[in-house]
């Protein structure tokens, strides 16, 4: 299935600044060419070795799984039926061969962990073979006999292809070493308790190709395109899987932790910002690096950067997070570069590109333990009360998992609507258990707008004690909407949060 062609369309952008699109014919003049990508597809072409990871319909994991460990000679697929198998890393696909008895009928698609995504899709000839026209770069691969196909008795799967550059990395080195520890407040990742590994110096190392000359800007470009190589997707299979490099698979928050690491193993500081709720019932994750006096924001996921000087390549002034919060991203004399432009394919895209999001998300800011974020969240008042359940946590609530402190410092700022004045509430807060390093009492707080707090305006979570996880506020409604605030003393280094499970207002008796 060939790659869509990217969207183009300033209109989608909120904001009156100029977009600057890189086309193929300009990205040397914006990314420096190392030759990386030579290197690395210049690599020797191998046979893939193939795990199971999940089958479809009634098929049979065991089955499955003894045919591609050697231990059968035959796996059976029934119509609907399917096999996702995961490579040994990620490798730059050229070929795919299918042994099976009588005619072959099945389709092929390079997918995600769970299957569900689709980063290429082909239907194998009777022979059973397809050799691809460019390389495609697969982890995870789906084979799938047709709904109104006949039962296919699989013989072999031969998959073929160049290890991925990180893949290549990890068979080189001697070891994979701790550099840099998990907790180390230099390690930008250290929020999401990723220690910085010889590998990831060593792949920086070959993106960047030993060209000194290059300046922090340019590194950062260089490392902006290996990133643009990655699907959009999730993986917890492997790893560091927040930083997406085993298999080349993430979203925005991933894609930033790879260059927020890469970055480091140059000695160039860099931190993580969250923008949460903007788009409507989504979000975005972006990188800031610190060089010449000052930070600078990169978007990896579009390989973006704000700029006043778009015709300076080496050194522009790019602008930070600071600047672009305070609206400076929506001058005319500013320039959105963009680099990546295959991932730009709808009009959300476009929300997260633009100055917008840097003004109108809430929350918004740097990621850690200290720092903290008040994520808005209401409940509308129904008769006989309200409840919100882990069943409705989705994006739409966004911070409502935590209170405490993990990557994000998390706060919860509800808004309880249609209460009658005068009238006595219960909003109670039930938590699964306390977890985090710090471990012990975890100590939570109400501060209460238009209400009046009655009971329990202080409340301490302790795994020992079960009723302990139940915290119930009472408070009188001074107004039809009222304002409470859930917040905690903490902040870190340690993780220490609760788990909430539950939240639900009544009326007190």
């Amino acid at each position: 299935m060939p790659e869509a062609e990217p969207l183009i369309d300033l209109e989608l952008v909120e904001g009156d600044n100029q977009g600057l699109f890189v086309q193929d014919e300009q990205r040397e003049q914006y990314i420096p060419q190392t030759g990386w990508r030579q290197a690395e597809r210049s690599a020797p072409e191998e046979t893939c070795a193939l795990t199971v990871v999940s089958v479809g319909g009634e098929a049979d994991q065991a089955a499955a799984e003894a045919f591609f460990s050697g231990q059968s000679q035959e796996l059976i697929l029934q119509p609907g039926q399917s096999v996702l198998v995961e490579l040994n890393g990620a490798h730059w696909l050229s070929e795919i061969q299918v042994a099976a008895e009588d005619e072959v009928r099945l389709s092929v698609r390079c997918s995600n962990n769970g299957g569900l995504n689709t980063y290429w899709s082909a239907e194998l000839d009777q022979a059973g073979g397809y050799t691809l026209e460019s390389p495609v770069l697969c982890t995870y691969l789906q084979l799938r006999c047709p709904e109104d196909g006949q039962t296919v008795w699989l013989k072999q799967l031969v998959v073929r292809g160049v290890p991925s550059l990180y893949e290549q990395v990890l068979r080189e080195i001697p070891e994979d070493s701790v550099v840099m520890e998990s907790t180390d407040e230099n390690n930008p990742v250290s929020v999401y308790r990723i220690p910085l590994l010889s590998s990831f110096y060593e792949l920086a190392d070959r993106l960047l190709d030993g060209q000194d000359e290059l300046t922090e800007h340019q590194k950062i470009m260089v490392f902006m395109d290996y990133i643009s190589d990655f699907r959009v997707g999730s993986d917890s299979r492997h790893p560091s899987s927040e930083l997406g490099l085993h298999v080349y698979i993430a979203a925005c928050g991933g894609y930033s932790n790879a260059l927020a690491a890469l970055a480091a193993t140059q000695g160039i500081p860099a931190r993580l910002l969250t923008l949460g709720n903007y788009p409507e019932n989504t979000g975005h994750a972006v990188c800031e690096v610190y060089y010449e006096d000052g930070w600078h924001l990169y978007d990896p996921t579009y390989g973006a950067y704000y700029t006043t000087t778009p015709e300076n390549t080496e050194t522009p002034a790019v602008l930070g997070y600071e600047d672009l919060s305070e609206g400076e991203g929506d001058d005319p004399a500013v320039t959105c570069v963009v680099t990546s432009l295959a991932r730009l394919r709808s009009g959300m895209d476009y929300g997260f590109l633009g100055p917008a999001i840097y003004e109108k998300a809430d929350p918004k800011g740097v990621l850690g333990s200290g720092e903290p974020m008040h994520y808005p969240l209401s409940l509308d008042w129904q008769p006989g009360g309200a409840i919100v359940d882990e069943s409705q946590f989705d994006t739409s609530r966004q911070g409502i998992q935590f209170l405490g402190a993990t990557s994000i410092c998390y706060m919860q700022d509800w808004t309880l609507r249609g209460l009658t004045p005068g009238q006595a509430y219960r909003f109670t807060v039930t938590a699964s258990y306390v977890s985090g390093e710090a471990g012990g009492d975890f100590v939570a707080r109400v501060e209460a707008e238009n209400a009046l707090v009655t009971q329990n305006e202080e409340h301490t979570f302790n795994n020992d004690d079960p009723a302990s996880m139940e915290w119930v506020i009472e408070f009188t409604a001074q107004s039809d909407a009222v304002g409470l605030d859930l917040t905690h003393d903490y902040r870190g280094p340690e993780y220490h949060y609760i788990l909430p499970i539950q939240f639900e207002l009544q009326q007190a008796e």
